[in-house]
């Protein structure tokens, strides 16, 4: 029997894979294992209007395959204005064209911004979706600043897209002016929504902070926590209970290391839980942090970490929610151990949830010698309680990779999507994918798009209830950035 132990060598900038082989039959020969699956996305397409300037894809899907992609158009005039723009793919049929949603309200001259964060949208099984994104909002005659962010939103019923609301409009407590940022939306399939975001505040007890709106309550914002804060993320479960995370410093810091904080909003109680850090030490400092969870309340958080030697690593937590008729939400989260032990350095983490509490993690993993970036991987499987071994599913041999996102499938599969700078030439880059299934493990990284003298970025994925995805992302070319989409 054939003995195969695997190993990834990274020397001069490429990642050589080295079989080591022990034993053998009496003839000597061996079974060469199959192919690894590749994947065959449809030929991709230009969603935008192809008129100006677009960035920030983002897309969701419903259970029967019908999709939403949000993104951010300029209009190429002197004040360089982003708007938000959707298009919608109906399931066996195509793409429609694309909607400015602003201009559905008379209000467009308060309804201009520049330089935002990228928007977000959540779509449930049904259909029902909620957009959310960040905007300059005009308050002259306040007496404050002419322009201060706000948060906006809009909600599609399965028909059409609402005219955009102010969540929260530049004018803060005590009559102070506010900036709002960051805004994350989630929605489960009784079509409760709540968004989340980092709000700014002029009163100088309350600073800065993380602010939410959640449909129980009106959508009324209200306080999650209070302090410096950035990179709020959100997850709501069919109870009505979320999860939220963010970045702050930790009670009692002598240095500026922030760590990951948490609240939990208890639908019994229509209250956010105090917040408390997900862990309280300082010797690091958190680069970034992502969450995803699922409609049961099974909630995990990737952690990005610069260690006190300035190495970064990513390390895991979870929590699940356990619902108490006398207590409410109860739960706490656990930190896992780190998912990689590498001198590599580690960065932009991201993770996914299936509906039986499987976990997906990704992430870059940058040469501690090439500096070269490929995109590793790891599972996280429920039944046993742990994360298995790190695997690396970008096998394109010297070139660097970049922006993985992860989704996962009603089967168990993930997909993994990134972009990567162009075997053939260096200054091209293009959208790569992977897929895990159960059954086989990883197959063949497998190009998403092909060609050359373009610049892909900014790769988003959503699979249905059937197995179906669609990737959109930023495709640069002839100095023009647009949206593209492909289907598998």
């Amino acid at each position: 029997m054939i003995k195969l132990s695997i190993r990834y060598i990274e020397i001069a900038g490429l990642t050589l894979l080295l079989s080591a082989c022990g034993g053998g039959s009496s003839s000597g020969g061996s079974t060469p294992p199959p192919p690894l699956a590749t994947l065959s996305w449809g030929t991709p397409e230009a969603i935008d209007s192809g008129n100006n300037p677009s960035l920030h894809p983002q897309i969701a899907m419903d259970a029967a395959g019908n999709a939403q992609a949000l993104w951010l158009e300029n209009d190429s005039t002197a004040t360089q204005r982003y708007y938000a723009w959707t298009n919608q793919y109906t399931a066996g049929s195509s793409w429609g064209s694309p909607l400015e949603i602003e201009t559905q309200t008379s209000l467009s001259s308060g309804l201009t911004y520049t330089a935002p964060s990228p928007p977000s949208i959540a779509m449930n099984s049904a259909g029902y979706a909620k957009a959310t994104w960040e905007q300059w909002v005009n308050i002259a005659g306040t007496g404050l600043a002419t322009y201060l962010y706000g948060i906006w939103a809009s909600n599609y019923d399965t028909a059409i897209w609402t005219i955009p609301v102010a969540v929260e409009a530049g004018l803060g407590i005590s009559g102070g002016g506010v900036n709002s940022l960051q805004p994350q939306a989630a929605i489960n399939s009784n079509s409760d929504t709540v968004m989340i975001w980092n709000r700014v505040e002029n009163v100088a007890s309350n600073p800065q902070g993380i602010w939410a709106s959640v449909s129980f309550d009106g959508g009324m914002p209200k306080p999650v926590s209070y302090g410096p804060a950035s990179d709020p993320r959100i997850n709501l479960d069919d109870a009505g209970n979320s999860v939220a995370i963010w970045r702050a410093l930790p009670p009692g810091a002598t240095n500026s290391n922030k760590t990951v904080w948490s609240s939990q909003y208890d639908v019994r109680t229509s209250a956010w839980n105090t917040p408390a850090p997900i862990q309280s030490m300082t010797s690091f400092n958190v680069q970034d942090a992502e969450l995803a969870g699922n409609a049961n309340g099974v909630v995990f958080a990737v952690v990005e970490r610069t260690e006190s030697n300035g190495q970064n690593n990513i390390y895991a937590a979870h929590f699940i929610t356990s619902p108490s008729a006398t207590f409410g939400v109860t739960g706490s989260w656990v930190y896992d151990q780190p998912l990689q032990f590498t001198q590599d350095s580690i960065t932009a983490p991201q993770v996914a949830v299936d509906a039986n509490g499987n976990a997906m993690a990704v992430w870059v993993q940058i040469g501690y010698l090439s500096g070269t970036r490929k995109i590793w991987a790891s599972y996280y499987n429920m039944s046993q309680s742990q994360w298995g071994s790190p695997v690396l599913i970008d096998n394109q041999t010297g070139f660097s990779a970049e922006s993985p996102q992860v989704a996962f499938g009603p089967a168990g599969n993930a997909i993994v999507v990134w972009a990567e700078y162009d075997a053939v030439n260096s200054s091209n880059k293009r959208i790569w994918s992977n897929e895990y299934t159960p059954a086989s493990g990883w197959g063949a990284a497998s190009a998403v798009e092909s060609g050359t003298g373009y610049a892909s970025s900014e790769p988003q994925v959503k699979i249905d209830g059937n197995g179906n995805a669609i990737c959109v992302w930023t495709r640069t070319e002839n100095s023009q950035a647009r949206i593209w989409a492909s289907r598998l």
